[in-house]
């Protein structure tokens, strides 16, 4: 069991929650959550921003010997995926993690002609060769100019660095920014990180405010800027990675923030497969949010209900459960592959008494059994945590976002 800080954001009755394994949504209790990660089943718990994590739910622990082979052999749990969600699910995308290059401390062409030099000035005292004692000291004298020009040059572009930070600060014009670039001259590596940091930045001040750089501006950089295509996409996804992350602060997509995101990867000259998981978490989420704060409509399926209840949702799913698929050791670590199985098959239905499902025979539960909803992009599922049940409910469907909008809508609905 281990502590740790947990971000969350409220979503209404759900809750947003951001990791560096995935993204999910979830509501329920305040204090408690249950859901299935890449580490299998778990329980949080805690409050006011200090949560515990425990895995294993509704396991046995073992006791004697095989808990003192675990004290001393690791244990690590991954999880894989089986195939049987009906999308893929997707983890938060690494776009969101690109960072400025760092300036390099050393150049190895100093060290190498030292070297070299060092070496010839040996091999003369072996063969008393005065070539080699001139190539020499030329290569030692080589080696300490190189080292003297490369910190020169590294402190240009360390300086470099903090003029184009203040004059994006202070707005300066574009045709400023363009003539501060073409007057810097480095070389090698310096080079690329001047390039890609100078990229990275106007890229970044471009989704913050369009009307400082335009879009006809940024594409004329991206002509000029000694950087490759791929270079420049990955820079232009990170960038829309970023404005995706402060969408997300305000806990909501909103249409106009909809509209937005659209507008921003039109900009950046991105197509969907640049921005594959930014893409399904925009769209899962809006559905979800659509789901949520739409009126209930009354639909009429074929299937039997009860007396007063009224059905709201209907979709093909299925019920997953998790289970332990694999296990095997490898340098006194013991590995556990977990990934999801079918429990149940048919078609869900939403209704303002119960979730059910039904396929060859009916899974029922009723909305007052339901302590908590997530919402779990990174595997493609929608979980209830059900009261009195040890583990929770998995279904998977076609669309994940408006089957836990629907639900969350009948929970607030019942309660109100």
């Amino acid at each position: 069991m281990a502590f740790y800080l947990r971000k969350s954001y409220g979503f209404g009755p759900l809750r947003l929650n951001l990791s560096k394994s995935g993204l999910g949504v979830s509501g329920g209790v305040t204090g408690a959550r249950v859901g299935i990660g890449p580490k299998g089943t778990y329980f949080h718990g805690g409050r006011h921003g200090l949560y515990y994590r425990k895995y294993g739910l509704g396991k046995s622990k073992k006791k004697g010997s095989t808990q003192a082979q675990t004290a001393k052999v690791g244990e690590h749990e991954f999880f894989t995926d089986t195939g049987l969600t009906y999308n893929k699910g997707v983890s938060m995308s690494e776009n969101a993690n690109v960072q400025p290059l760092e300036i390099p401390e050393k150049t190895p062409w100093a060290k190498r002609l030292g070297i070299s030099g060092a070496l010839a000035i040996v091999l003369y005292w072996m063969v008393s060769s005065y070539f080699l004692l001139f190539l020499g000291f030329g290569l030692l004298g080589a080696a300490a100019t190189w080292f003297i020009f490369f910190n020169k040059k590294q402190k240009e572009l360390r300086q470099g660095m903090g003029a184009l930070a203040q004059m994006l600060e202070e707005e300066k014009p574009y045709s400023a920014l363009l003539e501060f670039y073409r007057s810097k001259t480095f070389f090698g590596e310096l080079n690329r990180v001047f390039n890609y940091n100078f990229y990275l930045a106007i890229n970044e001040y471009f989704y913050n405010n369009p009307d400082y750089i335009t879009n006809a501006e940024l594409r004329a950089l991206d002509g000029e800027i000694n950087l490759s295509r791929e270079e420049q996409k990955s820079i232009k996804a990170a960038a829309f990675a970023g404005f995706l992350d402060a969408v997300l602060e305000d806990h909501v997509i909103t249409d106009e923030e909809y509209k937005a995101l659209v507008e921003l990867k039109k900009s950046l000259g991105l197509h969907s497969n640049d921005i594959k998981s930014e893409v399904t978490v925009i769209e899962t989420i809006k559905k979800m949010s659509d789901a949520l704060n739409a009126d209930l409509e009354v639909i009429k399926p074929s299937v039997p209900h009860r007396p007063g209840e009224k059905m709201y949702y209907s979709t093909e799913g299925r019920m997953l459960k998790s289970k332990i698929i694999n296990r095997f050791q490898r340098d006194r670590v013991q590995y556990k592959e977990r990934g999801y199985d079918i429990e149940f098959e048919g078609h869900i239905y939403v209704s303002n008494k119960r979730i059910f499902v039904i396929g060859d025979g009916t899974r029922s539960y009723t909305i007052n059994q339901i302590v908590d909803v997530t919402l779990s992009i990174e595997d493609n599922t929608v979980q209830l945590v059900i009261d009195g049940r040890q583990t929770p409910v998995i279904y998977t469907v076609p669309d994940i976002g408006t089957l836990a909008g629907k639900i969350n809508a009948v929970i607030n609905q019942e309660q109100s």
